[in-house]
């Protein structure tokens, strides 16, 4: 199925009352929307790291492999699916499922802007993701996840990502210890 014909499929929308939150969409993103993911992954990126990372090594990174160029060229290539969470139709957070092979794709980004956090888009854009992989066919889904983001773990556990292994993440000069993840779909047989 394509990314066009999953569109209809994909939107949701729900009503969260105890926190204000009157509308949330879930939808694949377009390249108007890269200034806000952008600005989400600036506020948000540092959290996911360790606390010790250096401010230049994040902002190195941020400038050279998480800048508008990149997620340009993820929303526009048809083996990536990226996604966008929006409240009342400003963008608030997003999420990435990059292509390895037929069978596996990597959970590789989900990020929702601190002021937004506690609202279950995490939870939401994960969801979708999920769904998103299972429709196109993949056999595993992979992430990977700074060791000590409890937070972080929790959600991937409870939507039933599996821990594989112990990993190492190379941002700049540092080194921060990870984890794998993998999230399989049993007899999953739909063509990529």
């Amino acid at each position: 199925m394509s990314k066009t014909n999953l569109e209809n499929h994909l939107e949701t929308k729900m009503k969260n009352s105890k926190k204000g939150l009157t509308e949330q969409k879930i939808r694949f993103a377009i390249p108007h929307d890269v200034p806000a993911m952008v600005q989400i992954i600036q506020s948000v990126f540092a959290l996911s790291c360790p606390p010790d990372t250096k401010a230049e090594t994040i902002n190195h990174h941020l400038t050279n492999t998480l800048n508008a160029e990149k997620l340009t060229e993820l929303i526009n290539a048809d083996e990536h699916y990226v996604f966008v969470a929006q409240i009342n139709e400003e963008v608030v957070g997003l999420g990435i499922i990059e292509r390895i092979n037929a069978q596996q794709a990597e959970f590789s980004k989900l990020y929702v802007a601190q002021s937004y956090h506690g609202y279950g888009l995490g939870k939401s854009l994960a969801n979708a993701m999920i769904k998103q992989a299972k429709e196109v066919g993949f056999e595993q889904l992979i992430l990977y996840v700074y060791k000590h983001n409890q937070q972080a773990k929790k959600l991937y556990q409870k939507l039933g990502f599996e821990y594989v292994k112990d990993s190492q993440f190379h941002i700049g000069d540092e080194i921060h210890d990870d984890e794998q993840y993998v999230l399989k779909y049993p007899n999953n047989t739909r063509a990529c």
